[in-house]
């Protein structure tokens, strides 16, 4: 569990940061997907 907030953290650190690159919005656009799916699987439990 502590992975997904790990992820949770960093993806919010990311939105919160105004100067993304172009990279970094890409990586953070996977990190949300990513964390779209874990809630999904959690969600239909």
């Amino acid at each position: 569990m502590s992975e997904h907030l790990k992820s949770i953290e960093i993806y919010g650190v990311a939105v919160n940061n105004i100067g993304v690159s172009a990279f970094d919005s890409i990586e953070m656009l996977h990190r949300r997907s990513s964390l779209d799916k874990v809630f999904d699987e959690l969600s239909n439990c």
